[in-house]
Order: structure tokens, then sequence, then C-alpha cells
């Protein structure tokens, strides 16, 4: 039997960490060469990042991808997932946490 899909739902630590970092959009998007709308969308949770683009705001505030992003599904009121975020190919198989 197949199992229904799900939306999964991104939140982000992009406006907590430019503020303790005391910079602003324009500033963080100059950085990582994107532009200051993206910035503020990525922080109202209107656009998810490429890869190139986590990977980016994590080199950029020194820190791993998993603790700016948190994954979800649509419907929980809570993450799913907040530790070494891993989405699994099938419900079976899950990739062990990173060390």
């Amino acid at each position: 039997m197949r199992k229904k899909a799900y939306k999964l739902k991104i939140s982000n630590r992009v406006h907590v960490l430019r503020a303790e970092k005391r910079v602003t959009q324009a500033q963080l998007a100059e950085a990582i060469d994107v532009t200051r709308a993206t910035i503020n969308a990525l922080e109202k949770g209107n656009y998810n990042p490429s890869l190139e683009l986590a990977f980016k705001l994590a080199l950029y505030f020194q820190t791993e991808i998993h603790s700016i992003f948190t994954i979800g599904r649509a419907w929980d009121k809570k993450p799913v997932l907040n530790q070494a975020a891993v989405i699994p190919v099938r419900e079976e198989i899950v990739a062990p946490p990173l060390s």
C-alpha cells in the first residue's frame, strides 16, 4: 500500500542568528550574494532555500545547517526533526545522526 505524501514545513532561525550577529538583511544578503528580498522572504517563511544557499548561510553563521533549519510536516504544530535533518527516501530507511 502506498503511503500518503505530505508536505514539509521548513522553519528557520535566520532572523535570530542575524540579530545575534547584529547585521541587517542587506548586509547578510551582500555577504552571501543574494538579494535583500530573498533574506526577507526566507525569514518570513515564504521561501525555502536551495541547498547552496543553506550552506552559504551555515558558513556565514559558522554553524551547521540543521541548527538553522528545522523540518516538520505541514500539519504538525511542532517539528518532527530537529537534529540532523535527514529525510528518508522510504519510511524504513533513516540515516544515522551526524556526530
